[in-house]
């Protein structure tokens, strides 16, 4: 009895994980094409797609932006101390 239980549970945080990716994306397409309006930009437009491609460089740019210096964090670290004694 435990485990379909578990296994719905399971099946259900999967899920809603899927869910929330796809609730994200649409928030961020919403948003910028409220954003591209408030320009004055008409849907269809060219200029309307050069606005749309724009906001989604410059997240992107970001992204790697924070990717890269998460990155460099890492690999600056000091080395961990090593035990007194310990020969490698």
């Amino acid at each position: 009895m435990t485990i379909p239980v578990a296994l719905l549970l399971i099946s259900g945080l999967a899920l809603a994980g899927c869910a929330s990716a796809v609730d994200i994306a649409r928030e961020i397409s919403d948003r910028d094409h409220r954003q591209c309006m408030s320009r004055g930009f008409e849907p269809g437009s060219e200029s309307y797609g050069t606005c749309r491609w724009r906001l989604t460089e410059t997240r992107t740019r970001g992204e790697e932006r924070r990717s890269v210096n998460t990155f460099m964090r890492k690999v600056n670290q000091p080395p961990a101390a090593t035990p007194a004694g310990a020969k490698y």
